[in-house]
């Protein structure tokens, strides 16, 4: 098993929660703006 280096993992790390929060801020704005034009 190959070690991974902390730089790299940390890295690696912020670009899930860097993406993810993109992704699930996109999606909830969507969310929010279909149930407004919905009621």
């Amino acid at each position: 098993m190959p070690t991974i280096a902390p730089e790299t993992a940390a890295l690696r790390l912020a670009g899930v929660v860097f993406y993810g929060g993109v992704i699930g801020g996109g999606t909830r704005q969507f969310c929010i703006k279909t149930e407004w034009m919905n009621v």
